[in-house]
């Protein structure tokens, strides 16, 4: 088999869904003189009834796992004996538990019985790991968070509105855009009556998922409806067309006064599955400059109140919801998605999948002992030595085939991506009683808590005039953030005044110099400058640095607050950051542009990232790829760790470790990776590489890693067959057709 793939069982679609035998963790350490001949049996329950073991024959066996935990299973059993359990125990969906000497080594259940000729003694029985769950399921679908909804926002047909009855006709002259916002414009100069306007819509899944809710809403809502002129309501409802509508308090109607401000509401009491955007004329009148509604930054949360890492969607998917695994153990992935929904289209396969090819990285998600879900970050190198192997071409009957993967190997990463915008202001508000380090504060300065989370404070009074702070990153007496002369940055914040009593409230960019000193003739830009009382809004500016600019200190101030009554600045969500256009596509070449016409370069396509996530994607992408190899390990017999231990075959497992100390070339003896193993006939088959992908591939190369395609071959297989009279093991030649590895 030197050269080949082995041909690891695939999983069936077949079977019920049933609890697993638990699988107690291995306890016996084998040596040369108490390594015994493997002896497996068939442990069969207890879904039906009480557990039954059943006696196999090795010869039949075929077994392994795969990088989803453990994979298919085909065996034959004695058909006298299965006659005994077949009404009982011995049926599709059943769960199975293979034991070798005692110790468990694989689990699954039973996914098809193949009704055995009528003068064959045995009964074949094929099983398939739980992962197989995960792919028969095929209308899953689940939102988790979404930030990314705008092109989802359609225009409802006024005529099948039942609320608010004040909305009669669609007003022709109403501009509405859903490009990165939803703004929706009265024109200057627009002639309307009482009663026309525009609606909105905005369905989780288009209402192809019944099940779904939603629970939160925020974004930055900006409002002018011309004093009485025009009302803006938005609803939670329970579909778009005739479902009851319950109106959001905390958005409520606006038709009064211009609001510039964020909300932030968890509304899974409304068990709402659409959203409506009202916008209604009050008055027959002609607009007297432009009148509009704008939300920004809107993300919309389905049963939850938080975004969830890569790691924790996994478990959310296969644990809780569809129990598919019975436990679950994992390590932090990433950061929160921003971005998480699966259609209800896929299978639950196809969403872990999905899921997976968000992070920078491989990840490994498979279903071991006892159902037990683990995920993580896939190693470029042995985690430990518990599950680390090492193999001899000096043993007999071992086969080491294993090559560099030169075809992965790529000198120039080439990043093609949208610029997304990075706060560095690290510190945009308290997270407890005590202010941040980064933050200078005089007297009268302190951390408030405003019931929905902590805020900058500024007490002006006769004991502290003028309290000042300044963000002067890390520690305090830092310099700065860091910019570069002549770009454009954005800087935002939302403020309250209260209690106002004279002078001014500021919160300004200050410009510095490489040593500190103000720049000249331009030092500072007014992000807000208030002289009354004022509740929370957000406040905005965009400026260039200055061409002697190279530090910018975030600074909110009392100037010249008076000392006889008390006042207060409260400042939150404080943003500085480069301004970009997220339509133009940049490129980074990393590590370096290529020098040579020769260069192998991949071109990848990393999404909405900084540039720092860009490089740091290509970093990451030619780290996972240099060294890479693929190729088969044939070992017999037994395997042994780098400590010296033998094990039975039925012990090594994909994601195990193994390395040749012997091979002849270098580049090829590893430690690597266990992609796959199949075990029959006293063989273990080991795959290395070949299977995994990664998230930024090309199409064209991932769909190449995905599988390696074999046509198909002839083997020798062992089957039962009468000679002379009697039932026999003979081996005959068989075809075995084409698979992805």
């Amino acid at each position: 088999m030197a050269g080949g793939w082995p041909s690891l069982p695939f999983l069936r679609p077949f079977g019920r869904l049933s609890p697993p035998a638990e699988i107690p963790p291995p306890e016996i350490v084998f040596r040369p003189d108490t390594l015994s001949e493997p002896l497996y049996t068939l442990q069969l329950g207890s879904t039906h009834g009480d557990e039954v073991t059943l006696e196999l024959d090795a010869d039949s066996l075929i077994f392994g796992s795969g990088m989803r935990g453990f994979a298919s299973l085909e065996c034959e059993a004695d058909l006298d004996t299965c006659n005994a359990v077949v009404s009982n125990r011995l049926i599709v969906g059943e769960t199975a538990t293979i034991f070798d000497n005692g110790i468990a080594c694989w689990q699954g259940e039973v996914v098809s019985l193949p009704r055995p000729a009528p003068d064959d003694p045995v009964q074949q029985i094929i099983c398939a790991g739980r992962w197989d769950r995960a792919r028969r399921n095929e209308s899953y679908g689940k939102w988790f968070v979404s930030d990314s909804t705008y092109d989802r926002w359609k225009e409802l047909p006024v005529r099948i509105l039942g609320q608010p009855s004040l909305l009669g006709t669609r007003l022709e002259a109403i501009a509405v855009d859903t490009d990165r916002q939803i703004l929706v414009t009265i024109p200057n100069g627009t002639v309307y009556k009482v009663g026309q306007g525009v609606a909105l819509g905005f369905w989780l899944f288009d209402g192809q998922d019944p099940s779904a809710s939603i629970s939160r809403v925020t974004c930055d809502v900006s409002v002018d409806p011309g004093a009485t002129q025009w009302i803006f309501e938005l609803y939670a409802v329970a579909d778009l067309y005739g479902g009851p509508q319950a109106a959001l308090t905390y958005l409520g109607s606006y038709s009064v006064a211009a609001f510039n401000d964020k909300i932030d509401q968890d509304i899974s009491a409304h068990d709402a599955r659409a959203l409506i955007l009202y916008a209604t004329a009050a008055a027959n009148a002609t607009a007297a400059q432009d009148y509009y509604i704008q939300l920004r930054n809107l993300v919309i949360y389905a049963g939850t109140q938080a975004a969830r890492r890569i790691d924790e969607a996994i478990v959310e998917i296969l644990d809780t919801d569809t129990g598919i695994a019975d436990s679950s153990q994992s390590e932090a992935i990433g950061s929160a998605l921003t971005h998480l929904v699966i259609d209800p289209d896929d299978s639950v396969a196809g969403a872990v999948e999905k899921i997976e090819a968000l992070h920078s990285l491989p990840v490994l998600a498979g279903i071991w002992d006892a159902g037990e879900l683990e995920v993580k970050e896939q190693p470029t190198a042995p985690p430990d030595r518990t599950r680390y192997y090492e193999v001899s071409v000096s043993q007999e009957g071992v086969v080491w085939d294993v090559q560099p993967d030169e075809e992965a190997d790529v000198d120039v990463a080439k990043v093609v991506y949208s610029p997304a915008p990075e706060n560095e202001c690290l510190d945009p508000h308290p997270s407890g009683a005590s202010l941040p380090a980064s933050w200078t504060a005089t007297a009268g300065c302190s951390s408030y808590n405003e019931g929905d989370g902590y805020v900058f404070r500024l007490f002006n009074s006769a004991a502290d005039a003028s309290p000042t702070m300044e963000y002067r990153p890390p520690d305090g007496s830092g310099h700065g953030i860091p910019v570069e002369a002549g770009v454009t940055y954005l800087a935002r914040c939302r403020a309250l005044v209260n209690g106002f009593d004279g002078g001014q409230a500021q919160v300004f960019v200050r410009w510095l110099t490489s040593d500190g000193s103000y720049c000249s003739p331009l030092s500072y830009h007014f992000i807000a400058s208030l002289t009354a009382d004022a509740d929370w809004a957000w406040y905005t500016v965009c400026a260039a640095a200055p061409p002697d600019a190279a530090y910018a200190v975030l600074t909110a101030r009392w100037y010249l607050g008076t000392t006889g009554y008390s006042q207060a600045l409260r400042v939150r969500d404080v943003e500085f950051e480069e301004f970009v256009d997220s339509d133009t596509q940049l490129v980074e070449y990393v590590p370096a542009p290529p020098s040579s016409p020769t260069s192998r370069i991949v071109t990848m396509q990393a999404g909405y990232r900084t540039q720092v996530g860009a490089i740091a994607a290509g970093q990451q992408y030619i780290a996972h790829y240099s060294g890479q190899a693929s190729g088969t390990v044939q070992i017999p017999d037994y395997v042994k760790d780098v400590d010296g231990r033998l094990w039975p075959l039925s012990h090594i497992r994909a994601w195990d470790w193994v390395i040749c100390t012997d091979y002849h070339d270098p580049d090829a003896r590893g430690p690597f990776m266990v992609t796959g193993v199949e075990i029959r006939d006293g063989v273990a088959m080991l795959a290395i590489g070949g299977v995994d992908t990664y998230a930024y591939d090309p199409p064209e190369k991932a769909q190449a890693r995905r599988g390696r395609f074999r046509g198909g071959k002839f083997v020798w297989k062992k089957v039962r067959r009468k000679v002379r009279g009697r039932w026999r093991w003979v081996k005959r030649k068989v075809w075995r057709k084409a698979r992805y590895l």
